[in-house]
């Protein structure tokens, strides 16, 4: 799979994940866009900290993530804009 695609799990809800991964990988973990409260490199890797203040680090550059970030918000306005028609 080239791209980690986000997907809209409910849409009146805003509720979009994406994966850490390919889904293929069973490494893969799909985070919840709403629920990311920071995040920041260290090394190679990407910490993120929820918004229950829980941390986890996650194996994927911080460029890698921010651009999961970026496609999961781009996500979230298409269906901002839909039901808005």
């Amino acid at each position: 799979m080239r791209y980690k695609l986000p997907i809209t799990v409910e849409g009146s809800n805003e509720i979009i994940l994406f994966p850490t991964t390919s889904p293929l990988n069973n490494e893969c973990c799909w985070i919840s866009l709403s629920h990311i409260k920071d995040y920041k490199a260290i090394d190679n890797n990407s910490l993120i900290t929820f918004e229950n203040n829980e941390t986890h680090l996650f194996p994927l550059s911080l460029q890698s993530l921010e651009n999961q970030i970026f496609r999961a918000t781009q996500l979230l306005l298409i269906n901002r804009s839909r039901r808005n028609l």
